[in-house]
């Protein structure tokens, strides 16, 4: 460290002393936390390095209050109520009871253009053909009761318009006969 101490000029040792002396702390001991200091703030995020006399580090404040909306999916299905953790579990339900009660529903459902679009399909008895221009989410997909598979990538809101379109294709009426409701 003294020969740090020797490569300033005159001028910043005398500025460095000063403050050493103010810190209580050697020259040596000061000019080495400056430069720890310096080294922490030029390899570290701003969020992680905390600044000088910043400790103890106060815990973090709460932030605004989330809605409870991730507790329970419930479907509501011909007056029935099953509480299941995702509403992907609801559709596989609803499918594998559909399917139970008409089986040759699979090929209308599967071909439908308001369950598919241009890169994924809903249903498909092949896992590699649900997702025909995203390769890597062929693994993301669930078998079936009846041997088909199910794309399983899709958020809670598309879940739920596509339970819409199901009820419309077999019949149920979306809101009576079938619904789908978040809630602890």
């Amino acid at each position: 460290m003294k020969k740090l101490t020797l490569l300033l000029d005159d001028r910043t040792y005398n500025v460095l002393s000063e403050l050493a002396i103010q810190n209580a702390v050697s020259i040596e001991s000061y000019t080495q936390m400056l430069l720890v200091e310096e080294l922490m703030k030029s390899t570290a995020s701003p969020k992680t390095v905390p600044k000088p006399g910043s400790f103890p580090i106060q815990p973090p404040k709460p932030g605004p209050t989330s809605e409870p909306s991730r507790g329970t999916i419930k479907l509501h299905l011909k007056g029935e109520v099953i509480a299941l953790k995702t509403s992907r579990n609801a559709l596989i339900l609803l499918l594998n009871q559909i399917f139970e009660i008409k089986p040759d529903m699979v090929f209308q459902l599967a071909t439908h253009p308001s369950l598919k679009s241009k890169s994924r399909r809903l249903l498909a008895q092949n896992p590699s053909d649900l997702y025909s221009s995203a390769p890597h989410l062929r693994d993301l997909n669930v078998r079936l009761d009846n041997g088909w598979y199910m794309a399983t990538n899709y958020s809670h809101d598309r879940i739920v318009t596509l339970i819409k379109n199901i009820c419309k294709l077999t019949g149920l009426e979306y809101g009576k006969d079938v619904k789908l409701t978040r809630g602890d």
